[in-house]
Order: structure tokens, then C-alpha cells, then sequence
């Protein structure tokens, strides 16, 4: 199902917000739509090419703005329109808890870094705090797919 909506979306909470409402989604894709910072996709400014077969000469286009939903059966109208107020509200200024844990991975690090640069002004706590966020993010970096 391709829906086109205007306006920047935050693809990780919109995947939230559609688990919550219990519309049978499988995935969703931000076709239309360019990367503006690590959470967030804006439309683009023309269509863009996001599928090419140059053996059977095929080509697919997204629409600016464009979303593409796959879901487990076909929506019913009540569906469909729950859908519509679902993208209506999204709000892609909010963060999901884990965004907003890496948010403040960032910058716990770019305050260490910027408030010791050398790692001899370190006391003990601050190496283990700044060895802690390190970890941390490493370790949700792994974990997570970029988009």
C-alpha cells in the first residue's frame, strides 16, 4: 500500500505508533523521502528512483513524500482511516526511549570529550564514566540497522 504524506517522518516511532494501534503492519519504508538527521526523513524535492533491474529493464519511482506499508491482510476502511490519523498525528520532533538514549549517548561523550582531552586529567570515576559511554554506544550501534 503506497500512502503519500508531506511532512518528515520519524520512520522508528512511526513503527511504534503502529505496533500500538494493531494494524496488521509487516514493514514500512520511507520511499519518498531523504534522510535529514539519524531519526528523521524529509520528502524529496522529485521522484526518486528506488528500484532498478537492468536485465528486465525495470524501474520504480517514489513519489516525494511517498509511503510504502506491507501488511498481513488487506485494511478494512476503519483501518484504513485509523491509518490516516495515525500518520496525521505522528510527530517526528518526538523520539522513541531508544533514540533518546542515544541522543544522550552522544552527548555524555562530547561532554567528556570536550571537558578532558587528555586522558591523564581523567580521576578514575571519569574513566570509567567515559569508558561506560563508549561501551554503551558501541554497543547499541551494533544492535540497530541504520536506515
Amino acid at each position: 500500500m503506497k500512502v503519500v504524506e508531506l511532512k518528515n517522518f520519524n520512520r522508528d516511532l512511526l513503527r511504534e505508533e503502529l505496533t500500538a494501534s494493531a494494524l496488521p503492519f509487516v514493514s514500512v519504508a520511507l520511499a519518498g523521502f531523504e534522510r535529514i538527521n539519524q531519526f528523521v526523513g524529509a520528502p524529496t524535492s522529485e521522484p526518486r528512483l528506488v528500484f532498478k533491474d537492468g536485465v528486465r529493464n525495470i524501474e520504480d519511482f517514489a513519489e516525494p513524500g511517498e509511503l510504502r506499508f506491507e501488511f498481513v491482510t488487506a485494511l478494512t476502511a476503519s483501518e484504513e482511516v485509523g491509518l490516516g490519523s495515525l500518520l496525521l498525528a505522528h510527530d517526528s520532533t518526538q523520539r522513541t526511549v531508544k533514540q533518546q538514549r542515544q541522543e544522550r549517548d552522544v552527548s555524555d561523550l562530547d561532554t567528556l570529550v570536550a571537558n578532558f582531552p587528555s586522558f591523564d586529567l581523567f580521576t578514575n570515576t571519569q574513566f570509567r564514566s567515559f569508558v561506560k559511554v563508549l561501551a554503551r554506544s558501541y554497543i547499541r550501534d551494533r544492535r540497530s540497522p541504520d536506515y
